[in-house]
């Protein structure tokens, strides 16, 4: 997941964010204890699909090919001239502890 975070963060600085120093990382909690969404946004507008950007793609496909295949998901929005993406991370992604009574 460091991986796929630090693609995600260095894409967001390089397509839009760098230029405008606009980049904005949220982290929240999840519809339950042991989700968490991960939002990042930068001024910009995400490529039409099938689009020559050979950039863009190379850091998709190697997010794509590093995001496990259960317990995280990605979505993609476009939010006035803002490129949004939201990391939903779920078990066994994740793993909610119980608090440590005997610390």
């Amino acid at each position: 997941m460091a991986l796929v975070l630090n693609e995600l963060i260095v894409n967001a600085v390089k397509h839009g964010g760098q230029a405008h120093r606009d980049v904005r990382i949220h982290l929240h909690k999840g519809l339950s204890e042991d989700h968490v969404d991960i939002t990042l946004s930068n001024p910009g507008q995400w490529p039409e699909p099938g689009s020559a950007a050979p950039a863009a793609g190379r850091g998709r496909s190697l997010v794509d090919a590093l995001l496990p295949r259960s317990g995280a998901h990605i979505a993609r929005s476009q939010i006035a001239d803002r490129a949004v993406l939201r990391l939903s991370l779920s078990p066994p992604v994740l793993h909610a502890e119980s608090p440590a009574h005997d610390r």
